[in-house]
């Protein structure tokens, strides 16, 4: 039985190399990312590192709920279940942004997204002998105990908040 693996953030980084491996184990690998062309070069490479890979492409957006909500359907459109979820998509934005939903950006996509996608895969997440969900972020969500959005505000700072993190964390 040809097992799937969907990854978000799979064109960069920790997803990337993710991706690439699950692919080497003979993973049907589904890459969610934004961007299309990173998404496409990303597949090729992975089609060179992992000779005979399935690898399939899946646009969204992991700050906006609709575009979420629309990749969870096609996910389930395309296949009755899935083995693996790594949910590694994430991001630090310099200055604060709000979403197309009205919230805060790195909260959006670190946070509230994979909870969201998990939430809609979970009975697709169900249907293996085992569930496995993967959750990458950046530590960051920490910010030294202080979570009111007036810390964040003053403290917005990508470089000096980097500095701080300077880490991933697996769960």
């Amino acid at each position: 039985m040809e097992r799937i693996a969907v990854v978000t953030g799979a064109t960069s980084g920790i997803g990337k190399v993710t991706a690439r491996e699950l692919a080497r184990q003979g993973f049907r690998v589904v890459l969610v990312a934004r961007d299309a062309e990173k998404a496409a070069r990303t597949a090729s490479e992975i089609a060179v590192a992992a000779p005979g890979a399935k690898v399939e492409t899946l646009l969204c957006d992991m700050t906006s709920q609709k575009q979420i909500r629309a990749a969870a359907e096609e996910l389930k459109r395309r296949h009755d279940r899935i083995d693996v979820l790594v949910n590694n998509a994430g991001g630090v934005w310099v200055k604060r942004e709000v979403t197309e939903d009205g919230l805060e950006r790195t909260f959006a996509v670190d946070h509230l997204g994979y909870f969201l996608l998990t939430n809609l895969l979970l009975r697709e997440l169900r249907r293996p002998r085992v569930e496995r969900a993967a959750l990458c972020r950046m530590s960051g969500h920490e910010a030294r105990g202080r979570r009111d959005e007036r810390w964040l505000r003053r403290h917005r700072n990508g470089s000096q908040a980097l500095k701080r993190v300077g880490r991933r964390v697996c769960l």
